[in-house]
């Protein structure tokens, strides 16, 4: 296992450009990750996705993540639990807003249809221009 010190100094060296220390924060990590996804999703699959993110959005912040006296395992996991929380809200938004489900209309959902009708229209001529 390693100490608290040498993964924060692979973050540090990760944070100036080494790429060879971001692998080995990978590879030192992902297992645990993993396994705390896993726990806490219904899918092999989804447990994966958000491992991979947990460690792309970890290598957007590498330059700004600091050492707090905490271990580098605990601010890997706090993302990976921030990406749980956000899949988990999104995947309740999309039932709710579901065309199937009669809750069309829960909080939420108008903003979600604006959005894509717009979209859908988008390229059509407009009936008011005649065109």
């Amino acid at each position: 296992m390693l100490n608290d010190d040498d993964a924060w100094s692979w973050v540090h060296a990760a944070a100036a450009g080494d790429s060879a220390a971001f692998g080995r924060l990978y590879e030192e990590y992902a297992g645990e990750i993993h396994r705390f996804v896993r726990r806490r999703t219904i899918s092999a699959e989804l447990a994966e996705d958000l491992t991979q993110d947990t460690f792309v959005r970890a290598l957007r912040a590498i330059g700004t993540v600091t050492d707090q006296g905490r271990p580098v395992a605990a601010w890997l996991v706090t993302i990976a639990r921030n990406l749980i929380l956000d899949h988990a809200k999104s995947a309740r938004t999309a039932a709710r807003c579901s065309p199937t489900r009669p809750s069309r209309t829960a909080p939420g959902c108008a903003a979600r249809r604006t959005a894509s009708s717009r979209s859908s229209t988008v390229g059509r001529s407009s009936p008011r221009s005649g065109t």
